[in-house]
């Protein structure tokens, strides 16, 4: 058993039985059918098929003859080849009512398509059947139809038109091996958007034709052609008929017998009777061209051409697999209802139909990808929740698609609330990333933009901000107990007036040295309590500068507070050394050592910079126990060198880490 052509299943020497009358044993169903066409005139015995899947019977034949006269040009006397103007290169093919001949057309060097009747003895029905199609063709100037330039007869009689030659692919190969689209260079990865593409093109061709009173009768993939650059072309119209008055045109209701393609055929047109026929048949024909596009097959099959005659007359709705989509199923089903009355009222409500069908399949392949990449979404911040290292950068890309997706879905009728549904699903799950990550404000921005926002990730986003501002608070708190421990605040200020103190007292200590070894001034412990008592007013002087240019914190304050401490400290120092008794030497090395253990205690609670005066001192103490009499040269120099010292420390402006 093998499929013919126009894709019925015949078996081995079925080929005599497509050309001769039908034998066998009719079903009761085929039987009823017989009957039916009985009382149309109409013969069973009688049916035939041409090798191109076409049927024309007897009485149809004969009221073509009554309707066409056929009257081509003459052909130039003495020209052996078909016409002056035509020299034949090869055979194209060959059909059941004709042959096409390839051939240059010398004025123009061009080549063209030369259609003739494909046996030299040319009967009245093939050159009525001829013409009729040159004639239906050249009216036809559409795009989707291939141009008829002239019409001629042979110099044995037979007629023949010229027409534009098409280089291609029979659309009917690709539908039977959807492997020959890559090879034609189609898009081969969305082979039904491609085939449905097509018959939105044959849709344009017959909707031009109804608009010019034209009925085509025999669309099928077979006789659509597509060009090589994306051409579609809507061919042989040899049994078109017409529903308007027209002296050269067969009228369809004075169509009698059945005329087509059996396996595509309309109940109307199985039923022979033309007063039928109208825009709708053309509709049901385009509708089993769909169902071949969705199903792989035409709709009406059958072993024998009555067997097949009788699934069209019948025309029961098709039914379709799974995998078929709803919509297109249910277009496909009313283009091809058995009642014309229940199909779409023209071609072009038919291609509207296919056209709103492929917007929404695109809306749903972008539907079903948003869906894809939520999935991925979803999946990767669970990932990340469960302590998975997760790229942000990927993550963020997925969800501005996703995001993307679901707003483009949004704008498609029927897809609105699932469309808004995994907006808010993106929507939250990135909100909860956010969350995750703690960027709060991101994750206010991705809520706000939900109409109902879950109690949950209210909560969540709740608890993430008093989290957030008791770590707020507390940094807030660590950053004021650093500016208040920072000793680096005013350093410069503080720099400068350790370089005054240094330079003035190691000034007036030399000057008193001087003066008392001239003998013009003499020093002792009254002289000592007064330059303490004059030294610590001039330091509370500077204190006040300090406050004024400067705002102290609390490291500075204690500093100031210990300095006031040290002098008042000094003061009774000197004042109980001189109610002791004590010699002026000996009262200042202590004063000296005394000294050196303050700027010591300075250095570790306070200021680590304040070790030269500390250590300078340490020197100085012990140097004027040894060298008595040198008490106030070396009370100068270490002056000089210990607070020149710490200014120097102090302008560094660097606080030594503690060991």
């Amino acid at each position: 058993m093998r499929r013919a052509g126009d894709g019925t299943v015949i078996n081995p020497g079925e080929r005599e039985a497509r050309v001769r009358p039908v034998e066998g044993t009719p079903s009761e169903r085929e039987e009823k059918y017989t009957l039916h066409l009985r009382t149309q005139g109409i013969e069973a015995s009688s049916l035939t098929l041409a090798e191109d899947g076409t049927m024309l019977t007897p009485s149809a034949r004969a009221r073509v003859d009554e309707r066409v006269e056929v009257r081509p040009p003459p052909a130039p006397p003495g020209e052996p080849d078909l016409s002056a103007e035509l020299g034949v290169l090869r055979t194209l093919g060959v059909g059941g009512m004709g042959k096409v001949l390839l051939a240059v057309q010398r004025p123009l060097q061009r080549e063209v398509a030369v259609k003739m009747p494909r046996n030299a003895d040319v009967t009245g029905q093939l050159t009525a059947e001829l013409m009729r199609e040159a004639l239906v063709t050249g009216r036809l100037e559409h795009p989707n139809i291939v141009p008829v330039h002239t019409l001629g007869k042979a110099q044995d009689g037979a007629p023949f038109f010229v027409m534009k030659r098409i280089e291609g692919t029979p659309w009917r190969q690709l539908l039977d091996d959807p492997a020959a689209l890559a090879k034609v260079g189609r898009r081969a990865e969305d082979p039904l958007g491609f085939h449905l593409g097509v018959l939105l093109e044959v849709c344009n061709a017959v909707s031009f034709a109804h608009s010019r009173g034209v009925l085509h009768r025999d669309l099928k993939p077979d006789n659509v052609m597509l060009g090589s650059f994306g051409e579609v072309y809507v061919l042989d119209w040899g049994i078109a008929v017409t529903v308007q008055a027209d002296p050269l045109l067969s009228l369809a209701s004075d169509s009698h017998g059945i005329c087509g393609t059996p396996s595509y055929m309309a109940p109307e047109m199985a039923g022979g009777d033309g007063t039928r026929l109208s825009e709708r048949t053309d509709v049901f024909l385009l509708g089993a061209v769909l169902h071949h596009i969705i199903a792989g097959k035409p709709p009406h099959q059958g072993s024998t051409v009555v067997a097949v005659l009788t699934e069209a007359w019948e025309a029961k709705p098709p039914a379709f697999a799974a995998t078929v989509p709803d919509e297109l199923a249910a277009i496909c089903r009313r283009a091809m209802a058995r009642k014309p009355e229940e199909r779409y009222a023209s071609v072009q409500e038919l291609r509207d139909a296919l056209e709103g069908f492929l917007r929404r399949r695109d809306s749903l392949a972008l539907a079903a990808e948003a869906e894809r990449r939520l999935g991925t979404l979803e999946t990767s911040l669970a990932h990340k929740r469960a302590g998975t290292a997760v790229d942000p950068l990927a993550l963020q890309v997925a969800f501005t698609e996703c995001r993307f997706a679901f707003q483009q879905v949004r704008a498609v009728p029927g897809l609105e609330a699932s469309a808004k549904a995994g907006l808010s699903r993106a929507l939250m799950a990135m909100a909860r990333g956010e969350l995750l990550d703690e960027n709060l404000p991101a994750a206010r921005a991705l809520i706000s933009q939900l109409e109902v926002v879950p109690p949950e990730l209210a909560a969540e986003a709740e608890a993430l901000a008093q989290k957030l501002a008791g770590q707020k608070a507390r940094v807030a708190a660590l950053e004021h107990l650093e500016e208040e421990t920072d000793l680096n605040r005013a350093v410069s200020l503080r720099s400068r007036v350790a370089l005054a103190v240094s330079l003035v007292c190691s000034a007036a200590m030399f000057g008193i040295a001087l003066l008392k070894r001239a003998g013009v001034m003499p020093f002792g412990f009254r002289e000592a309590v007064v330059g303490m008592s004059v030294f610590s007013v001039a330091l509370a002087l500077m204190e006040v500068l300090i406050r004024q240019r400067s705002k102290l914190n609390e490291a500075q304050r204690r500093l100031l507070r210990g300095n006031r401490v040290a002098l008042v400290s000094f003061i009774v120092f000197w004042s109980g050394a001189w109610a002791l008794g004590l010699t002026f030497e000996a009262a200042a090395v202590t004063f000296m050592f005394c000294v050196a253990v303050n700027w010591w205690i300075a250095s570790v609670l306070y200021d680590r910079r304040a070790w030269p005066v500390a250590a300078t001192f340490s020197v100085a103490s012990p140097a004027a126990a040894l060298l008595t009499g040198w008490q106030f040269e070396i009370f100068a120099a270490a002056t000089l060198v210990g607070f020149g010292g710490l200014a120097l420390a102090w302008r560094a402006r660097t606080v030594p880490e503690r060991g």
